[in-house]
């Protein structure tokens, strides 16, 4: 095997590891926040909520559906560890 072999391998091994994360979005029925859950994890992972492996409990349940984009992406910021808190492997 050559040397672009292995390195294609590994990188399809690196993507298989990275897709064994499911996330869960917890939120009242109905609900519609002025971002995407998608663009709502996004924030959370840069805000450093460890979104890494296994099933990961998103809990939008509490979160107020009358802000607008910018001041929702502030709120979870500053609640980003409540939030996304369970992490099971």
């Amino acid at each position: 095997m050559g040397t672009f072999e292995r390195r294609i391998k590994r990188l399809e091994q690196i993507r298989a590891e990275e897709s064994h994360l499911i996330v869960l979005v917890a939120m009242n029925a109905g609900a519609e926040f002025a971002l995407s859950t998608e663009q709502c994890v996004t924030i959370l992972r840069d805000a450093g909520a460890q979104l890494s492996s296994g099933v990961c409990l998103i809990d939008l349940v509490d979160a107020p559906m009358d802000l607008t984009a910018a001041e929702l992406e502030q709120y979870l910021r500053d609640h980003a560890a409540d939030i996304a808190g369970t992490n099971i492997p």
